[in-house]
């Protein structure tokens, strides 16, 4: 590593050119993960002005509960490559799944692409019901959630070695 890097002086890490490189491409990744986190709070805005008692799917209730408790914490315990990974983390995978907007795009792709009348219909008000439910349902946990994973967390590094679940398991 270069002496400047690990001194922490970025200027010179940014210019360095054995570290420059490195350097930009961390400052664009965060850059565009802003940018995503911005567009997804423009979509879920334009979606609740959207939401009307027409593109709310009143009997598909049972779908998002299906999706929710059944559906989701299958596909991350079967799909998602958690090995490793503590007991704690691996539920709140299987609770908050992995980011619901994508469900927004799969939905424009289709109605792009041919689906339309009372079909149309019925996927924009099922997949706007489960979007928004998802919205409510997740936004009102997260910090009870995360406040109690932390504490566990925190707990156990206090402990000391081999005290407690481990922090996080390494990214895969």
């Amino acid at each position: 590593m270069h002496a400047a890097a690990a001194s922490g002086d970025v200027e010179t890490v940014a210019t360095a050119p054995d570290t420059a490189p490195a350097y930009m491409a961390q400052a664009a990744l965060g850059f565009t993960e802003q940018l995503e986190r911005v567009f997804e709070v423009g979509l879920l805005l334009l979606l609740g002005g959207m939401l009307a008692a027409d593109t709310v799917a009143l009997d598909a209730w049972w779908f998002v509960a299906l999706l929710f408790l059944v559906v989701r914490p299958l596909a991350v315990a079967i799909g998602a490559p958690m090995r490793g990974a503590p007991p704690i983390q691996r539920r709140l995978t299987m609770w908050f799944g992995i980011r619901g907007i994508g469900s927004l795009y799969y939905l424009f792709y289709a109605l792009a692409h041919g689906v339309e009348g009372p079909v149309a219909e019925r996927l924009v008000a099922i997949v706007f019901t489960v979007v928004a439910a998802s919205a409510v349902v997740h936004g009102v946990s997260v910090t009870p959630l995360m406040t109690r994973y932390e504490r566990k967390v925190g707990t156990a590094s206090d402990a000391g070695p081999g005290g407690g679940e481990p922090e996080a398991a390494p990214a895969r």
